[in-house]
């Protein structure tokens, strides 16, 4: 998990991804996903959640929010394809999913 310390506040952030303008989407210590400028931190590190959680880097809540996120913007992005699919002619249905065999297996 990513996450960066809040220069005037000392708090750890879990860093989502880079939203552009200097700015990126994080979790904040209370749980809430704020797009804020990254000027306010340290630079981004990686660690283990274990780790981030058992030192107290950062709050359950978080890793939680985070998880979430990622969830849904997973779920978001099965459900896009799943449109992309069905709006496919029946030949090009049949080369993605050759295509899907080779590149993943069946």
């Amino acid at each position: 998990m990513e996450f960066c310390r809040h220069k005037q506040t000392g708090k750890y952030f879990v860093y989502i991804h880079d939203s552009g303008n200097n700015e990126a989407l994080l979790v904040t210590p209370l749980a809430e996903i704020k797009a804020l400028n990254l000027d306010q931190f340290d630079e981004v590190e990686e660690q283990d959640d274990d780790y981030l959680l058992r030192n107290h880097y950062i709050e359950a809540e978080q890793a939680e929010r985070y998880r979430e996120y990622q969830k849904s913007r997973s779920e978001e992005a099965v459900e896009n394809m799943r449109s992309l699919y069905e709006e496919m002619l029946p030949y090009h249905q049949k080369e993605f999913l050759e295509w899907i065999k080779k590149e993943y297996g069946s």
